[in-house]
């Protein structure tokens, strides 16, 4: 493909889906009350839950894992933050508390160049942790000694450890992560271990939450209750005086899902069932911290966004940053209109256009001949609601 697209001297595809690694482009309103949300975790008292908010293909997960590093190092920002992940796996059928902390040491950080160097050089000796969440402390700070990383890490992402390779690494009480209760004890005792390398607060992203309208009823709620657990106790685990990091989750959804969610709220609220279910996480969650993002970008940010996209690829010199060649100002016009200016959609939608128009060797590409491209394909784009 790089090849074809050297007739608009690109190094390579421009349109690519799921890519974080690339400057963001609007959303500055609601990127500042995101940091905000953070901020507030680091100076509280209480663990701290935010809501990000849009429509699919809107940009929520760019905005996680950009805030993620963001916060990096956590050393310099006094926050360490786990890249996104999902709330529930989709083959998932219980234990959710446990997948969750289990697959943020396993998908949401790179143990050996975010972690370990925190842990190096921590005393054990001036932990102070209760007695209960000792041995988690000790499986975490094994991950830094050369006779334990192996046999610890197994464990924290999961696996489970034979009683002498334990014994040897110095974890022998904790085997492995059975339990939600287990798993709830390794993420406090990484607070605390955490608290003791000079960082405030850790940060939990929790991307797509609406998966969960895919389980059956009691499953969904299982799951709400899960995180209404977690959040309990980890009010009840500073209210004992403990010396750790604040916990701050931060959950992105739609939001037809969450006003559905509301709405489930009121109706147990009003048959006087606020004691169970999800009112009580729902409580727990202030408005000021629910951040909702537009779906659509402004015209000039689309704009923007392909130009960026473009420029990172662009090869050879004399053409200006700004410059949309072998775009043109209608076809811009065209897409901005066509993905009613979704992010997603406009990285689709130019992704399949260049593409097609370098194999047809069209030096410009106008609104006529994307529209063409597009038919001649079969490709039509519904409206955002639709696909919600």
């Amino acid at each position: 493909m790089s090849k074809t697209l050297e007739v608009y001297r690109l190094k390579g595809l421009p349109f690519e889906l799921g890519r974080y690694d690339v400057q963001r482009i609007g959303r500055a309103a609601e990127w500042e009350r995101l940091l905000g949300i953070v901020q507030s975790a680091r100076e509280s008292r209480s663990p701290v839950t935010g809501v990000l908010l849009g429509t699919y293909g809107a940009g929520k997960s760019f905005l996680l894992w950009h805030l993620a590093k963001e916060l990096q190092p956590p050393k310099k920002t006094g926050v360490f933050a786990f890249g996104p992940i999902r709330l529930i796996d989709p083959e998932q059928k219980k234990d959710f508390t446990r997948s969750l902390v289990l697959r943020l040491f396993s998908r949401g950080i790179d143990i050996e160049t975010q972690l370990v160097p925190l842990l190096v050089g921590i005393s054990k000796a001036k932990i102070n942790a209760p007695a209960s969440l000792r041995p988690f402390v000790d499986l975490l700070l094994a991950l830094a000694r050369s006779d334990g990383a192996v046999v610890a890490r197994r464990v924290i992402t999961g696996g489970r450890a034979l009683r002498k390779e334990a014994q040897q690494a110095g974890i022998e009480e904790t085997q492995q992560i059975k339990t939600p209760d287990d798993a709830i004890a390794l993420l406090q005792a990484f607070q605390i271990v955490m608290r003791a390398a000079g960082v405030a607060a850790v940060a939990v992203m929790i991307d797509e939450v609406e998966y969960v309208d895919a389980l059956p009823k009691g499953q969904r709620t299982a799951v709400v209750d899960s995180l209404k657990h977690l959040w309990d106790q980890e009010v009840e685990f500073f209210s004992r005086g403990a010396e750790g990091a604040q916990l701050l989750m931060l959950l992105a959804a739609t939001p037809n899902f969450w006003q559905r969610m509301r709405s489930q709220v009121l109706v147990e609220g009003g048959r006087g069932e606020s004691a169970v279910g999800i009112t009580p996480f729902f409580a727990r969650i202030r408005p000021s911290d629910i951040v909702e993002m537009p779906a659509e970008l402004a015209p000039d940010e689309a704009r923007d966004l392909i130009v960026n996209r473009m420029t990172e690829v662009r090869s050879g010199a004399g053409l200006k940053k700004e410059d949309i060649i072998p775009f043109t100002d209608d076809y811009v016009d065209y897409v901005y209109e066509l993905s009613q200016g979704l992010p997603r959609q406009i990285i689709e939608i130019c992704g399949v256009v260049i593409s097609e128009a370098a194999k047809k060797k069209l030096r410009s590409i106008d609104a006529a001949a994307a529209k063409k491209i597009l038919r001649d394909l079969l490709i039509s784009y519904e409206p955002v609601a639709a696909k919600e």
